[in-house]
């Protein structure tokens, strides 16, 4: 029983299992579209815009990007508004439809290990942002290969990875059911 697990009396999330995420793994990330994680990722934009797009001199306007694993679209939308005309994928149907519905964003739902990402918008991307989500992949050779198909000779692919193997992330979802 998950509800007798050592940590579970200092506050840790309910170990139990959930028969939504069961049904649905992408449920988990259901949060992505509050209001606090929607500030979250302006807040980050603009810590990224600053340390990285603005710091090696990258201009946005212009620039076809494609962000995956967007979350709610909130971050790339701040790209948008700044000249680049953006797409996101997201495994989250929520936030896909979130993006797509409040931001009007070019938005895809994406399972890195199910699906290829070449197929889910026609043309290739100027910047490509990946967020937080190659550590999913159970073949990432393949996902690679895929992503060769999306991009032209001077495509700038950022990898920006926001997790990190510390306790902290490891007693949050240690116990996820997906």
């Amino acid at each position: 029983n998950k509800d007798k697990y050592l940590f579970h009396s200092f506050g840790i999330k309910s170990l139990a299992k959930n028969p939504v995420i069961i049904a649905d793994p992408s449920r988990i990330h259901d949060y992505f579209v509050s209001e606090e994680m929607i500030n979250s990722a302006v807040s980050y934009f603009k810590y990224f815009n600053d340390n990285v797009f603005k710091k090696f001199n990258i201009d946005l306007p212009g620039k076809r990007i494609l962000d995956i694993s967007g979350d709610s679209g909130a971050f790339i939308k701040e790209a948008e508004k700044l000249g680049a005309t953006v797409a996101m994928t997201e495994y989250n149907l929520n936030s896909v439809n979130y993006a797509r519905d409040v931001y009007k964003i070019e938005s895809a739902r994406f399972d890195i290990n199910k699906d290829n990402i070449a197929e889910l918008f026609p043309g290739k991307f100027d910047i490509i942002l990946l967020r937080a989500m190659v550590m999913f992949s159970l073949d990432l050779n393949k996902f690679l290969s895929d992503l060769k198909k999306i991009m032209h000779k001077n495509t700038l692919l950022i990898y920006n990875s926001c997790v990190y193997p510390n306790l902290a992330p490891i007693l949050r979802w240690q116990f996820d059911d997906y």
